[in-house]
C-alpha cells in the first residue's frame, strides 16, 4: 500500500467513526421523536453528539438505553427506546454502505487520471549520481 493509500484508510478512520456514531445518534433520535417525544425527552443524552463543526444532534443517553435495553421484561416505553435504537443501528448501516462506493470512485478516478498522464512511470535511482 502506498503512502497516500494509507494515509486515506487512517483518515477514513478517523473521520467515519466519529461520523457513524454522529448518524446514529440521530438516526435514533429521529426515530424516537417522531414516534414518541415525551419518551425522547426522558432518554435524551446531557450532551449533544457532534460531527466535526458540520452538525450536532442529542442522541439517546447510552446508560439509559443500556437499561432499556436489558430490561426483561420492557415496559412500553423501554420497548420503543429499543426499538428506535434499532432503526438507528439500520439507518446507519444504510449510510455506511456509502463509504465503500464513495471510495470505489475515488480510486476510479485516480486510475483515469493515471491513465491520462500516461500511467505509472517508475523513477530510477543510479548509484553513479
Amino acid at each position: 500500500m502506498s503512502i497516500m493509500g494509507g494515509i486515506g484508510m487512517m483518515s477514513a478512520g478517523l473521520i467515519g467513526g466519529p461520523g457513524l456514531g454522529y448518524a446514529k445518534d440521530r438516526f435514533t433520535a429521529e426515530h424516537l421523536t417522531a414516534t414518541a417525544p415525551a419518551i425522547y425527552e426522558q432518554y435524551k443524552a446531557p450532551v449533544p453528539s457532534k460531527f466535526l463543526f458540520l452538525a450536532e444532534t442529542t442522541g439517546l443517553d447510552g446508560t439509559k438505553l443500556s437499561a432499556a435495553q436489558t430490561a426483561t421484561p420492557r415496559t412500553p416505553d423501554q420497548q420503543l427506546v429499543a426499538d428506535a435504537s434499532i432503526v438507528g443501528d439500520r439507518e446507519t448501516l444504510k449510510a455506511d454502505a456509502f463509504i465503500p462506493a464513495v471510495m470505489a470512485v475515488i480510486y476510479l478516478l485516480l486510475l483515469f487520471y493515471f491513465k491520462a498522464i500516461g500511467g505509472y512511470k517508475p523513477l530510477q535511482i543510479d548509484a553513479k549520481h
